[in-house]
């Protein structure tokens, strides 16, 4: 698995643990608190794109199946193509 294919919550455990362990031998300085920062908003954004790019795939998948679905045109010409095959196709059977 993939550093970026994990939750949120466990980037938010990552970075809070890894402050604790700094805190706890006293090498925490604010820059530290600023990476962490930085760390989890670049990893928010690429959360926020993903889920964008989800939404806009589901958005253009329903409707694509609904143009399909409403669209009578693709009736008409199949029930054109069957009215001539059956001629075709039952001419043998008779």
């Amino acid at each position: 698995m993939v550093i970026t294919e994990i939750s949120m919550i466990h980037h938010v455990g990552i970075v809070l643990v890894l402050l604790w362990f700094l805190n706890l031998y006293n090498c925490c300085h604010s820059i530290f608190y600023l990476i962490a920062l930085i760390y989890l908003h670049q990893v928010h954004e690429i959360y926020s794109m993903r889920l964008r790019r989800r939404m806009q795939f589901e958005e253009r998948k329903s409707a694509n199946q609904r143009r399909v679905l409403t669209d009578s045109e693709t009736v008409r010409w199949l029930n054109y193509a069957v009215e001539k095959m059956w001629t075709i196709c039952i001419e043998p059977l008779v």
